[in-house]
């Protein structure tokens, strides 16, 4: 029985790592400067995060216990 486990034990852990995605280098095969320019795709720069507020804002968000973490910052933008 312990042979069993112990061999099933070692198939998982190979099967586990023998996946994963191959690195090939280089960029997708959509991600060509053109396409920026052919649809005219304007960049937006945001300025400076203010790190003190967004600091103070999760400690009064932690310490109540009913409020969910943060995951991103809202920013306003035009819209088109």
């Amino acid at each position: 029985m312990n042979r069993i486990l112990i061999g099933l034990a070692a198939l998982i852990f190979m099967t586990s790592n023998a996946t994963g995605q191959i690195s090939q280098g280089g960029e997708p095969y959509k991600w060509d400067i053109k396409d920026v320019e052919r649809f005219n795709i304007d960049f937006l720069e945001f300025g400076e995060l203010d790190m003190n507020l967004i600091s103070l804002q999760d400690a009064i968000g932690d310490a109540e216990k009913d409020t969910p973490f943060r995951f991103g910052i809202e920013h306003d933008v035009a819209s088109f």
